[in-house]
């Protein structure tokens, strides 16, 4: 619970972007594990709350390596290339194998172990449930971007995935579903998009304090006013 996201979390992506606070409320995996092959492991998260900001540490990397290697300084080393090139087929070749073990079931050392671990699998997957409440994701931006700033975001109250049969009833998918149709139930609450111009600091603060709140539903902050579906899916 009251989980802090880190300023570094999403460094390693190379975004243009900062991490300035951000929150998660609850965070929990509900696996069975003694009825696992019958019951749907249930993943809950709670209250997500995330503001960025432009980041002036952010590099193109790949106009950075096109310029390093633009560059002849007359010490190339044919034998390290080769070495590099030997390891990248070596990736290559144990990834294919993975790929097609994990497709076929097959296990050098027990083939049934193998294939009971992959419909366990499978199983779990198909019937994973993901429940979502109260996401916020926002930018600020205080004049790194535009002279006068503005703040962009999106909410959503509620995100929910489950499992079904062919007639849209929840239930816990039996049999092997690798090769056939997952029927899926896709529900969304509130997802909105929002845009404030100026100054972050001068707009409306009760906005943001109640952002989910059915009296904000038609507030003129929002580019899309919030909207709820439910979707059915075969996958």
């Amino acid at each position: 619970e009251n989980l802090e996201l880190k300023p570094e979390a999403l460094k390693s992506l190379n975004l243009p972007i900062k991490v300035v606070s951000g929150r998660i409320s609850k965070l929990s995996l509900k696996i069975p594990w003694t009825t696992i092959s019958t019951e749907a492991v249930v993943l809950n998260i709670d209250g997500i709350f995330c503001t960025v900001e432009p980041s002036n540490e952010y590099t193109n990397q790949g106009a950075a390596e096109a310029d390093e290697g633009g560059k002849d300084d007359g010490k190339s080393d044919p034998k390290g290339v080769e070495l590099k090139r030997a390891k990248l087929k070596d990736i290559e070749k144990k990834t294919i194998e993975e790929i097609e073990q994990a497709r076929t079931g097959a296990d050098v050392g027990d083939g049934k172990t193998s294939s009971f671990l992959q419909r366990l699998t499978m199983k779990v997957v198909n019937n994973l449930q993901i429940n979502i409440n109260k996401l916020h994701i926002q930018l600020k931006d205080r004049g790194d971007i535009t002279l006068n700033g503005f703040t962009f975001g999106f909410i959503l109250e509620h995100l929910s995935v489950v499992s079904t049969n062919e007639s849209w009833k929840v239930v816990f998918v039996e049999g092997n579903k690798q090769q056939g149709e997952v029927y899926k139930i896709l529900e969304m609450k509130k997802f909105g998009f929002y845009f404030a111009c100026g100054n972050p600091e001068k707009q409306e603060k009760p906005f943001f304090e109640n952002v989910f709140s059915s009296q904000n539903t038609r507030h003129p902050y929002f580019i899309l006013e919030p909207v709820s579906l439910l979707q059915k899916l075969k996958i």
